[in-house]
């Protein structure tokens, strides 16, 4: 464990040398991509390849020590889709090319961080409140078993990204538990629970 810590510790503090952009930053990009693509081919499934395999550039790496993301993908109750949905279904959702029963739908708008739910949230929240705003950044009154990561006012330029969706996970998963446990089929912020 320890050694893993350093070992961490020690690769962030010398992964400033691939910023740059002359032959040393391209070179060091170019081999760490390659080391991703090779993680990324060995541990998870096959058929979602073409999907998490990306030519990109990332100053910020997500180090997955234990393979938990990639590992969970092999789960037979998962399906991981990047074809729009084209409708909402009460059992599940309808892409272009197929019908997926889900209980849980994961929306990931993949870097457009700003894009999301701007719509939806602004509309919203702005008709009610007269600005965006949601429940500890994570729920929306008027939308049951709604949660989102990263929603209004989440963002701060002196904090830890990572940290926050972490922190919205959890109150996520704490808002949602009476459905998880079977206690009640939906859960719902209440508007001044929002607005509070």
């Amino acid at each position: 464990m320890r050694s893993g810590a350093i070992w961490t510790a020690s690769s962030r503090n010398t992964i400033w040398r691939m910023f740059p952009g002359d032959a040393t930053g391209t070179r060091l990009r170019r081999a760490a991509e390659n080391q991703s693509k090779e993680f990324i081919l060995r541990v998870a499934p096959k058929k979602y390849h073409d999907i998490l395999v990306r030519e990109i550039a990332c100053k910020r790496q997500v180090v997955d020590s234990d393979s938990a993301y990639l590992k969970s993908l092999h789960a037979p109750n998962l399906h991981l889709t990047k074809g729009p949905i084209v409708e909402i279904l009460p059992t599940g959702i309808r892409t272009a090319t197929a019908t997926y029963p889900a209980d849980v739908i994961v929306m990931a708008t993949g870097f457009q961080t700003n894009n999301g739910l701007g719509p939806l949230m602004a509309e919203r929240s702005l008709e009610s409140a007269g600005r965006p705003c949601a429940y500890n950044n994570t729920a929306v009154h008027g939308y049951p078993n709604f949660m989102m990561i990263y929603g209004p006012n989440s963002t701060t330029g002196y904090s830890s990204v990572i940290l926050a969706i972490e922190n919205m996970v959890d109150c996520a998963l704490s808002i949602v538990a009476p459905v998880l446990s079977g206690d009640a089929n939906e859960v719902e912020i209440t508007a001044a629970a929002e607005d509070a």
